[in-house]
């Protein structure tokens, strides 16, 4: 995690030195216009919120304690504040140097906002309380339709990013805590479309496995879950989660 820090600290500084420089008071009163913005600002804008969300996730995963709450709570806000920035610029801005830089950036946008909303509206009681004070809260319908959208630019930059945590989220998150039935016919489609790109990764054999299991297809869940333990890879956790699916199947 100190290793992480310190690389999404350089990572903010770089971004920062390459955002457009305004007047704040000016940009208050008349706003700026992003009609103005270079590519390189616009995309720095960007990387500018990610990694300063990351940057607060990561330091309310290092200390629970209630200075660190606050700091994540600043952090994060921060970070908010940027995506909707980013909003505004996808918004109002009126031409685009390619449309392949739209998209990569509407992307962006798009899973930025739906990862952090989905995340702050199942974080724990006490940080939610603290991150009200400076002014806002996980919607986690904003979150869905968020993610939604960037899913549908399948040609964005992101797409395979916000496709995981999709994933992720209806197959784990809500059915491990109970959260609901979890959207797993648009789960299907994404793991489809990932599995055609990757018909050997881990991550998309170990998730159609999971898909299987759901629908009762318990035969051919041991055989991705298999066909992924064959897979070399350094992050053994994700054989731990595959052994773990297993033990259910042949439950």
């Amino acid at each position: 995690m100190d290793h992480a820090r310190d690389v999404i600290r350089r990572a903010i500084d770089i971004s920062h030195k390459k955002r457009r420089r305004t007047n704040r008071i000016s940009e208050y009163f008349w706003g700026s216009d992003v009609n103005d913005y270079s590519e390189e600002e616009i995309h720095a804008e960007l990387c500018y919120a990610e990694n300063y969300i990351m940057y607060g996730f990561l330091t309310f995963a290092q200390d629970q304690s209630i200075f660190a709450l606050i700091k994540a709570a600043y952090r994060i806000k921060v970070g908010n504040d940027t995506y909707n920035s980013c909003q505004q610029i996808l918004q109002r801005r009126k031409s685009w140097e390619r449309e392949s830089l739209r998209k990569h950036f509407e992307s962006g946008v798009c899973t930025g906002v739906g990862t952090s909303n989905l995340i702050l509206s199942h974080l724990p009681s006490r940080l939610i309380k603290v991150l009200a004070w400076v002014g806002f809260s996980g919607d986690r319908t904003e979150a869905i339709r968020n993610l939604k959208a960037a899913a549908a630019i399948r040609d964005g930059l992101r797409y395979k990013i916000v496709a995981l945590i999709t994933i992720s989220f209806n197959l784990y998150m809500e059915q491990y805590y109970g959260l609901g039935k979890g959207d797993i016919s648009w789960s299907r489609q994404l793991i489809h479309d990932l599995h055609q790109q990757f018909p050997k990764g881990v991550l998309v054999l170990a998730f159609l496995g999971r898909l299987r299991q759901l629908s009762g297809e318990t035969d051919k869940a041991i055989e991705c879950f298999q066909e992924a333990l064959r897979v070399p890879i350094e992050w053994v956790q994700v054989h731990n989660i595959c052994f773990w699916e297993l033990t259910w199947c042949y439950a």
